[in-house]
């Protein structure tokens, strides 16, 4: 019977810290999939939508680190939130791409200043132009 108490308190830790994964808590946050995430800092931002056309994009189908674009991809003022920063975006509408998505800030544009953030959504010009101008939120992740 010792045993028995034995396994059942070491099993009641575990499902607390279960149960506890599911809910986020202070400086985490919940993705659209489920997935919680701890991040160093929210921003509010103006974000807009660019294509791989070379017209939008001098680096062609390349970001500014020089890998290949993909959807996920976002151009940053770099003084807001620094290059390679895992992000969270949310807070968009926009049909063909999920409500929030995580990416990483690998590309910078000449407009991109301030709280501001451009993603790269695979599609053509004007595609993606229909995206507008909209308010996001970005967490920049641990």
């Amino acid at each position: 019977a010792v045993s028995n108490a034995k396994k059942a308190a070491a099993k009641e830790p575990a499902a607390a810290v279960a149960t506890a994964a599911k809910t986020p808590g202070p400086s985490q946050v919940k993705t659209v999939s489920g997935e919680i995430y701890t991040y160093k800092k929210v921003i509010h931002a103006k974000a807009t939508a660019y294509s791989a056309s070379v017209s939008e994009n001098p680096w062609g189908a390349l970001d500014y680190m020089g890998n290949p674009l993909q959807f996920g991809t976002i151009a940053v003022d770099p003084t807001v939130i620094p290059l390679n920063s895992k992000v969270y975006v949310t807070g968009y509408t926009f049909d063909g791409i999920p409500k929030g998505f995580v990416g990483k800030a690998t590309d910078t544009g000449g407009a991109v200043k301030g709280n501001r953030i451009d993603i790269f959504i695979p599609g053509s010009k004007d595609y993606v132009r229909r995206f507008g101008i909209q308010d996001v939120t970005v967490y920049i992740l641990e």
